[in-house]
């Protein structure tokens, strides 16, 4: 996040307070009833690319490579993950896999 040419300095604020907000969840730890999930897009979040329906959940990192994520992709992962969860208590990434390609 402190590299301006890797990281656009007009998001880091808000990276900043997801990032804090993430602490907090943490530290809360197995002594809460809340039942959270982050999910993480890498670099390249794309407002306007088309849903590939091929995303996937990965570790906290978003694989290195990784192409550009749809706005489309990501809010289909977080729909599965409130209908049907599949991680609790942490952070995972969301991304599509390289070699796939758009529509």
């Amino acid at each position: 996040m402190d590299d301006p040419s890797a990281f656009p300095p007009a998001i880091r604020p808000f990276a900043l307070a997801h990032t804090a907000g993430l602490r907090r969840l943490r530290e809360a730890g197995e002594d809460t009833a809340v039942d959270w999930v982050m999910l993480t897009p890498g670099g390249g979040l794309e407002q306007d690319a088309p849903r590939t329906g091929r995303r996937r959940l990965g570790d906290e990192r978003v694989p290195e490579g990784a192409p550009g994520l749809s706005y489309a992709d990501l809010a289909v992962a977080v729909l599965d993950e409130i209908e049907t969860p599949t991680r609790h208590r942490t952070r995972v990434s969301v991304f599509v896999p390289r070699g796939v390609r758009r529509a």
